[in-house]
């Protein structure tokens, strides 16, 4: 048994509506609840239900804080999403944000992002001017939505 930490995940892109049961059942496995209902129900929320899909979802104790099952569907059905994973073992929280197929991973330390250095050293070589760093910037700065589809 790991370390139960707290974890929260936002998507994006759109899902058939045919597959939206699989990831509420999937997320409630889990223990997640929508924050912005459980906010405005007075902390009344306990099942993630499809009206919820386009909310952060958070669950308090998720093996640290990893989510296979729901990453792996998120590939499947090509979804973007932002995977935020809070702090363990006295290590800095990350987050992970899947966007249109690229995959950046951020790391906070003493609540300030840290870029990895592979990551760094791909913007360096890859960046060839200014026009790549603000397309980089609103990758992570464009809000996630989802989007039910028939």
């Amino acid at each position: 048994m790991g370390e139960r930490v707290p974890t929260t995940i936002k998507f994006g892109g759109k899902l058939r509506a045919e597959h939206a049961e699989r990831l509420i059942e999937l997320l409630n496995e889990d223990n997640f609840y929508s924050e912005d209902a459980d906010l405005t129900s007075g902390g009344d929320v306990d099942d993630v239900v499809v009206d919820h899909l386009d909310d952060t979802l958070r669950a308090d104790e998720v093996n640290y804080g990893q989510i296979e099952d729901i990453i792996a569907f998120c590939r499947e059905h090509k979804l973007d999403y932002e995977h935020w994973i809070d702090a363990c073992g006295g290590g800095d929280p990350s987050v992970e944000r899947v966007v249109a197929g690229t995959s950046e991973t951020l790391n906070y330390s003493d609540g300030e992002p840290m870029i990895p250095l592979a990551r760094v050293i791909k913007v360096e070589t890859l960046v060839t001017g200014l026009a790549d760093l603000i397309a980089l910037a609103k990758r992570w700065s464009t809000p996630l939505k989802l989007e039910i589809v028939p």
